[in-house]
């Protein structure tokens, strides 16, 4: 079951986005100046031009002494969609999972055997063991930083560091400087210096209307844990029938997963 992990940690972050809690943050000053205006505006823009994602990609999740791996075809809808289905060397599936937002599944096809459970925190933190707010996880798989519709977003210090910061959420962000495109964001805690997680976005290429980043990995300090999702290929803004969030029928022995 240790592969599956993965597919469920997955999963479990991203199904309750409308129920993401509120987060204290430091308030830290800063200017609204030309690039962050700028910044804001793409930002939005890569919004909108991403109500899906669909893409093949390799999943490399970390934490303490264990490493685990697998390719997966990946399928987002905003705000709270998603479905990923892991596969072998074969490209053979081997586990699938998914979640419309309120319900979460995992269907091992080998068995036969259906997980259902409702799409909680408390399922969260029984199963993946750390904290990273749900509504967060698709905007960040799908390739940005976690904003809301306004973000207010301003930049700190000297101009040169190109550091912007959303205003009263704690996400800190750094571009790289050539195309403004994002590089890293990193979310601090209250106390304004812990580091909740670290998020860089890098292999940006250009998918339609918007560049696209192609590896994005997280990390999280106080876990000691680590998650890369590096895609093979893309496709945006593509309709996605809404059974493909469902699990699959007839599909055998059911059992409810931990946090029902």
């Amino acid at each position: 079951m240790k592969q599956i992990a993965i597919i469920i940690c997955l999963v479990l972050l991203a199904s309750c986005a409308a129920k993401a809690p509120s987060r204290r943050a430091v308030q830290v000053e800063g200017k609204r100046t030309t690039e962050a205006a700028n910044l804001e505006k793409r930002l939005l823009a890569f919004h909108d031009a991403t109500p899906s994602v669909k893409g093949l990609a390799w999943v490399e999740f970390f934490s303490g002494d264990e490493e685990r791996r697998t390719e997966a075809a990946v399928a987002i809808e905003r705000p709270a969609q998603i479905r990923i289905d892991a596969m072998d060397a074969l490209a053979d599936v081997w586990a699938q999972a998914g979640s419309d937002g309120q319900r979460l599944w995992l269907f091992i096809p080998s068995k036969r055997k259906l997980y259902e459970g409702r799409a909680t925190a408390r399922t969260l933190h029984k199963l993946a063991k750390f904290d990273w707010e749900p509504s967060e996880l698709v905007a960040i798989v799908a390739g940005a930083p976690p904003l809301g519709d306004e973000p207010g977003i301003l930049q700190v210090g000297p101009d040169r560091d190109l550091h912007f910061v959303a205003q009263g959420s704690g996400l800190h962000i750094w571009t790289d400087g050539s195309k403004g495109r994002v590089a890293k964001c990193i979310r601090f805690a209250g106390d304004g210096k812990t580091k909740d997680y670290e998020i860089s976005f890098s292999g940006y290429r250009r998918e339609g209307k918007v560049d696209f980043p192609h590896k994005i990995e997280a990390s999280f300090p106080g876990r000691g844990a680590r998650i890369l999702i590096e895609y093979r290929d893309v496709e945006l803004a593509s309709p996605i029938e809404a059974a493909a969030f469902q699990p699959p029928p007839r599909a055998g022995r059911s059992e409810k997963l931990s946090g029902e």
